[in-house]
């Protein structure tokens, strides 16, 4: 779970500075007052569809399982990125809002059913070890979010200068530039995610196990 949230956290947040230039110069041409615009609408539109999307994951996890419900999260935030190489084009710009409204529900979710998980894992540790530490696991948790912000924001400034951007030329980028910004902005996340989806098939608290593991607990509990 801590290698997923890691994998997650950096390639969903190191995209932010590679989304802000390609939507800019490549998708409004260097139209600051239309990007300005585009970013208003996506950001109204994504808090609307959060919303809504809680009580749809709630019974998702539910009717399916926590697990089944987080594997559809990230193919919904794979799908996203990868989705920016068509929505992202200069012929259609309001295109460009479709895949952070696409990401804003997954991401939603994500931080439902993460924790939620993690009083599953403390659940199987006390079983485990007799011990309930849900304060050490939060605290861990709480780190490795920091950790993985960081690196993301240490990868998002090298990401750009990788695509070949350079603020004296901001003005006259050349097509290849934006070629690149494109292709890293789709792929590069997604390179990460990929091992994140990986990773939830590593995770062994399925719903039946994460039952038994409470029906243990409160048999122990009512020895006691």
């Amino acid at each position: 779970l801590m290698g997923f949230m890691l994998c997650f956290s950096i390639g969903g947040n190191m995209k932010w500075g590679l989304d802000f230039f390609t939507k800019l110069y490549y998708v409004c041409g260097g139209d600051q007052k239309l990007a300005a615009s585009l970013t208003g609408v996506q950001g109204t539109i994504t808090t609307v569809a959060s919303v809504v999307a809680i009580p749809v994951f709630q019974w998702l996890a539910r009717r399916r399982g926590k697990l089944f419900a987080l594997r559809v999260t990230m193919w919904i935030v794979f799908t996203a990125s990868i989705s920016t190489l068509l929505c992202y084009t200069p012929s259609a710009p309001w295109l460009s809002v479709l895949p952070g409204i696409l990401l804003a529900p997954a991401v939603t979710a994500l931080w439902i059913l993460v924790p939620s998980m993690t009083g599953d894992v403390v659940d199987h540790d006390e079983l485990q070890t007799g011990q309930r530490r849900e304060g050490a696991f939060a605290s861990i948790f709480s780190w490795l979010l920091k950790l993985s912000l960081s690196l993301a924001a240490l990868a998002s400034g090298p990401l750009v200068e990788l695509a070949g951007y350079r603020p004296e030329i901001r003005h006259d980028l050349p097509p290849e530039v934006l070629d690149n910004m494109r292709y890293l902005l789709a792929f590069a996340p997604a390179l990460l995610i990929a091992p994140a989806i990986w990773l939830t098939h590593r995770y062994t608290l399925t719903t039946e196990v994460v039952a038994e593991n409470r029906r243990l607990l409160e048999a122990r509990r009512g020895r006691l």
